[in-house]
């Protein structure tokens, strides 16, 4: 299945909202964006929605918590990035039926800490389920969709266009100077394949840098699919190919500047986060890894409270800590 989170990835799971027990709330504006910066300076910070649908933010020493985006009236935050750096926050929210608003939207909104202001990117009555910040931070990625196949597009920071990619996308993911973005793309075959209406899914590169330019990686067939995994660096990139029928897929490392392909093992892959130490709980479930790799961010279902608890994992000392009643949390990197 597609893999949603962040690159990842990430992140598109709508799941009930309940209720986080803040002990300070503070709307963050125009008036104290210098004092936010600087107070939040040198510290380790993580984000998430509370019960409120609002977007929190808060350092792993425990010593702040400030709401950083206040949830609306039947609106319901379901996606989020946080660019810290341009102190911009980019998230999607999704209409709350009632008596004076029946009409199901979605929009994605680019919110600004420095004075406060929010502007609508793009409404829509189909689902946008997923944003994300190009690692140069000159685009935005949105997605839309409801199944295992979406249709992406890039808002420009710089000219406010929107560039429009591909619909039919599997997955992606962004090169470490974000001026490509590896796609796996529906390819319609004969014979059909015996998943979803019967298409397979070839890996291409576009290069924005380059006029949108698309180049093919490797193409689908009846008998597989294929779909980036990740980049070494901003010539390389490992990508799989998964045969019907059979669970172990294939890894390749790409020489995209020439476009050849290495067959590897998987333990060639880099950025593999190895987390047999972990708890079971943690285990089991999505997960965030701190840059540092010392800590995990994740969430875990409270039976006694019938709640969603954003709990903290810290390796080094063996400590798990319960933040508060929410979903969704994200290291501030």
């Amino acid at each position: 299945m597609r893999n949603i989170m962040k690159n990842i990835k990430n992140k598109r799971i709508a799941i009930l909202l309940s209720v986080l027990l803040i002990s300070m709330v503070i709307t963050v504006g125009c008036s104290n964006t210098t004092t936010l910066v600087s107070e939040f300076e040198g510290k380790e910070l993580f984000t998430y929605i509370n019960d409120n649908n609002s977007l929190v933010i808060e350092s792993t020493d425990g010593q702040i918590k400030k709401t950083i985006i206040e949830g609306k009236a039947n609106e319901k935050m379901i996606d989020y990035d946080v660019c810290w750096e341009e102190q911009k926050v980019a998230y999607i929210v999704q209409s709350v039926g009632s008596a004076d608003n029946e009409e199901f939207f979605t929009e994605l909104r680019l919110y600004n800490l420095q004075d406060d202001t929010e502007a609508v990117l793009h409404h829509d009555d189909w689902m946008i389920r997923g944003v994300e910040w190009s690692p140069n931070k000159e685009y935005i990625l949105m997605d839309i969709g409801t199944g295992a196949i979406g249709s992406l597009s890039l808002y420009s920071i710089a000219t406010s266009d929107w560039i429009k990619i591909q619909d039919g996308v599997f997955d992606y993911s962004w090169s470490p100077n974000g001026e490509q973005i590896a796609l796996s793309v529906r390819e319609e075959v004969n014979p059909q394949t015996p998943v979803d209406d019967g298409s397979s899914f070839t890996t291409v590169v576009l290069n924005l840098k380059k006029e949108n330019t698309i180049q093919t990686i490797m193409t689908g067939t009846t008998n597989f699919y294929v779909s980036p995994v990740t980049w070494g660096d901003d010539n390389t990139l490992y990508i799989e190919k998964r045969i019907f029928g059979e669970e172990q897929p294939i890894y390749y490392k790409v020489n995209v500047t020439d476009n050849k392909l290495v067959e590897i093992d998987a333990k060639e892959l880099p950025n593999q986060n190895d987390s047999s130490s972990y708890p079971e709980e943690v285990r089991e479930v999505l997960h965030e890894v701190s840059p540092d790799g010392t800590k995990v961010l994740y969430v875990k279902y409270s039976e006694a409270d019938e709640k969603l608890k954003v709990m903290l994992w810290d390796a080094t000392s063996q400590v798990k800590t319960e933040l508060g009643f929410g979903e969704m949390p994200k290291w501030v990197n």
